[in-house]
């Protein structure tokens, strides 16, 4: 099944990107921008958080909750697809999830949780 992910969002972008004439890329931002006049800043915070509350859910949980060997397939993954991010963007990344790990430990500690997020970069590979 590996690519079912991608070969779903690509459909879904490519869709909208026939109906409205435009290419693949701009389908998504003119979208945005036509009906909230933004580009998608809040929508990469939303979908950073979502990628590491999964992360942390697959890392966290134990045997009764989710399989190991699918919680290890899909940090491979995420590991995978975020190791193609941009420099800049890895740095964008790697500065959420070290605010979030900060936030963290402001309100609980330093906890299984804290720990997880601090280390989450570097387990990903994109830590210097």
């Amino acid at each position: 099944m590996e690519g079912t992910f991608e070969s779903c969002l690509a459909m879904c972008v490519g869709e909208t990107a026939r109906r409205r004439g435009q290419g693949y890329k701009d389908a998504g931002v003119a979208w945005r921008q036509e009906h909230f006049g933004w580009s998608g800043a809040g929508v990469n915070k939303i979908l950073l958080r979502a990628l590491v509350e999964c992360a942390a859910f697959a890392e966290l949980s134990g045997e009764d909750v989710i399989d190991p060997d699918a919680a290890v397939a899909l940090m491979e993954q995420l590991a995978t697809l975020l190791g193609e991010l941009e420099p800049r963007d890895r740095v964008e990344f790697i500065a959420f999830v070290e605010a979030l790990a900060a936030s963290e430990r402001a309100a609980s500690g330093e906890n299984e949780r804290a720990r997880f997020l601090a280390g989450l970069p570097e387990a990903f590979g994109l830590g210097d």
